[in-house]
């Protein structure tokens, strides 16, 4: 939403306040590449601790004010995660992954374009005390790498996890995680 002025590679850069009215409490979660071209034909989606999904067409943000815009509703125990750049058509998979180690691959058509002011859908049910860390984009010709909190990791296909519907547990991809973070 915001064009930051271009500089040398040497240069130490802008603090990011000059650009965004961050107030308390509010941190960068995640950046997206948005060419200011011909990316408002797509959509971002974005996810939060709760479980949350929503997507909202990029259009909806082409006229951000300098204080920024709102672009999801949270309750006060909810945060934003993640965000994703999705197209229109055809349909993409994306992966949320829990901080408990469960998985959950869904199209994201499941979720229907939403206005700014939303809260936004459930994308996946959570056990007691669990919550969404990570969602990413499916790309079946690429691996995905998990890593702990305890510094365990693992590299898998996206292929084993199967599709399924939006608001379901998922399935298990991380076992142990008492253990091993």
């Amino acid at each position: 939403a915001y064009e930051i002025d271009m500089s040398q590679k040497t240069t130490k850069g802008k603090h990011i306040a000059n650009y965004l009215g961050l107030t308390d409490g509010e941190t960068i979660k995640t950046m997206i590449a948005v060419s200011l071209d011909g990316d408002y034909d797509k959509n971002v989606m974005i996810f939060t601790k709760l479980g949350k999904v929503k997507k909202t067409s990029l259009r909806d943000f082409a006229n951000a004010r300098t204080t920024g815009v709102r672009a999801i509703n949270l309750n006060e125990s909810d945060c934003v995660v993640d965000a994703l750049l999705v197209y229109n058509t055809p349909s993409e998979d994306v992966l949320i992954i829990t901080k408990k180690g469960m998985a959950l691959r869904f199209e994201d058509s499941q979720v229907r374009t939403m206005g700014r002011g939303a809260a936004g859908v459930n994308s996946i049910k959570l056990k007691k005390n669990d919550e969404v860390i990570n969602a990413v984009k499916i790309s079946e010709d690429k691996k995905l790498i998990i890593l702990t909190k305890f510094g365990y990791g693992k590299r898998t296909q996206f292929s084993n996890y199967r599709t399924q519907t939006r608001g379901g547990l998922g399935l298990k991809t991380v076992r142990d995680i008492s253990k091993i973070g």
